[in-house]
């Protein structure tokens, strides 16, 4: 990873999959403004942020689904599925 502050990002939003996780929130985390985040996140990441959180999700959501430990609304809910208020912004990551 080309950018050292990039390096804690997966496990800043794994732990936070609950909370809003849009452009704005990450690049808050990396103490950068939103639009230089954005490109140097494509550069580190090879895709958009938007992208990234909805994949960290779902897999998280495959995680749960396996374990069989939970019911799907309750796995909605621990991995920000369960509302849109907490789903990344499109509109942010263009």
């Amino acid at each position: 990873m080309s950018d050292a502050r990039m390096r804690d990002l997966p496990a800043h939003a794994e732990s936070r999959l609950t909370h809003k996780l849009d452009v704005n929130t990450l690049a808050a985390f990396v103490a950068m403004s939103p639009r230089t985040f954005a490109r140097q996140f494509e550069g580190n990441f090879g895709t958009t942020p938007a992208r990234w959180v909805r994949s960290l999700r779902v897999e998280a959501a495959r995680q749960h689904l396996e374990s069989r430990n939970l019911s799907l609304k309750e796995i909605a809910r621990v991995t920000g599925f369960a509302t849109n208020k907490h789903s990344v912004e499109h509109s942010s990551s263009k």
